[in-house]
C-alpha cells in the first residue's frame, strides 16, 4: 500500500474516489486549481493536495448537489477566504508583537518614574 503522501495515478485515484477516469480528466479542465503532474508519456499523477481537491469536488457535486459552476465558485471563494484568514492571522501576530513592545516600554517608564 502506498504512503498517503505519495502521488497516485489516475487509475488509483479513480478507484479510491469511485469516480471514472474520464470524469477526473473533465474536472481537470473545469477546475483550474486541480493540476496533476504529467509524465513525459502523459500519465497523470495526483498529489495529496490534488486528491483533497478532487474529494471536495466530489462531495460538492454528488453529496451537496452543487453544479459545476457552483462548485468552482465555492472553491474559489474558499481559497480567497483561506488567504484572507492567513493575512488576518499575520496582522494579528504583528499587532501582538507591537503591543508587547509597547507594554515593555510602559513598564520601563513606570520604573523610571517610581525611582524618581
Amino acid at each position: 500500500m502506498k504512503d498517503n503522501n505519495a502521488y497516485k495515478t489516475i487509475s488509483e485515484t479513480s478507484k479510491i474516489l469511485d469516480i471514472p477516469s474520464h470524469v477526473l480528466r473533465f474536472w481537470e479542465k473545469k477546475f483550474t486549481n486541480l493540476k496533476p503532474k504529467k509524465s513525459i508519456g502523459g500519465r497523470r499523477y495526483y498529489s495529496p493536495t490534488d486528491f483533497q481537491i478532487l474529494n471536495s469536488i466530489k462531495n460538492l457535486l454528488y453529496n451537496k448537489g452543487y453544479t459545476i459552476n457552483g462548485a468552482i465558485s465555492y472553491l474559489e471563494n474558499k481559497e480567497n477566504n483561506d488567504n484572507s484568514e492567513k493575512e488576518l492571522k499575520k496582522d494579528n501576530k504583528d499587532a501582538l508583537t507591537k503591543l508587547d513592545s509597547i507594554l515593555t516600554s510602559v513598564d520601563k517608564i513606570k520604573k523610571i518614574i517610581e525611582n524618581y
